[in-house]
């Protein structure tokens, strides 16, 4: 089995390492639009990331850790997460 990341060292990856990780190893739930940007949510071994893709410059310009509840509540009405675990 590949070595999984805790969530404290993903974020101390480089921008390029985290998209890497969570396009190889994450799931994606599903995809949002905000403004000028596409985020796509997915579930990274025990927490989720959001990958904030600029829709002006086609580039990947953050991606957001996390595993609260209260971060998810953007994406409550959308998914059922109830089947991740």
């Amino acid at each position: 089995m590949k070595y999984m990341f805790t969530k404290s060292e993903f974020n101390r990856l480089t921008l390029r390492e985290k998209a890497n990780y969570t396009f190889g190893r994450g799931r994606l739930l599903l995809r949002r639009h905000a403004k000028y940007y596409t985020v796509g949510l997915f579930y990274v071994d025990n927490f989720f990331a959001e990958v904030w893709y600029d829709l002006r410059t086609n580039d990947i310009i953050n991606i957001v850790s996390f595993n609260d509840g209260k971060s998810l509540d953007v994406y409550a009405d959308y998914i059922n997460l109830d089947k991740l675990y």
